[in-house]
């Protein structure tokens, strides 16, 4: 039998505490730092690269990495365009790695991934609490530990 797990959360309107139950709607609360398939594609992509420094062509890394063709190549196009990856077209024609060991983060941005721990990590002007905030400094100290973090973990052939 599964323990059901129970969230509790302080009210802001009466400062009381109660049961919270996730939503599963994302547009209700929307997920930050969450890897998309697509960003997981870009990682799986750029890890496929460093395992094959002379390059692949883009169907036998589809193939080796089980992810349909169409959709690699999609995320193999933004990569490139990123300056991540560069493609050579032609018979003889591949992708491989234009960085030696690019970041997780240079990747993960690349491929288009929202980063943000919140969502006035980077659009402060944004928030209506801009200013007045109480915990602006933690999240803010937070969103630059995890970049760091990102920026430092390598992609590699190790």
């Amino acid at each position: 039998m599964k323990a059901k797990i129970r969230i509790f959360r302080m009210s802001p309107i009466f400062g009381r505490i109660k049961e919270y139950t996730p939503s599963t709607n994302t547009t209700e609360h929307p997920l930050m730092l969450r890897i998309s398939a697509t960003g997981e594609y870009a990682l799986l992509l750029a890890q496929h690269l460093a395992d094959h420094p002379d390059g692949s062509r883009l169907a036998d890394a589809a193939e080796s990495l089980g992810i349909p063709e169409p959709m690699l190549r999609k995320v193999a196009n933004r990569l490139v365009r990123a300056g991540v990856l560069e493609s050579t077209l032609g018979r003889s024609g591949g992708i491989r790695l234009a960085l030696m060991h690019p970041s997780v983060y240079d990747v993960l941005a690349a491929a288009g991934e929202n980063l943000s721990v919140t969502t006035c990590s980077h659009m402060w002007w944004a928030c209506p609490r801009s200013g007045q905030c109480g915990i602006e400094p933690v999240i803010t100290r937070l969103q630059h530990g995890i970049e760091a973090m990102l920026r430092l973990q390598r992609i590699s052939n190790q």
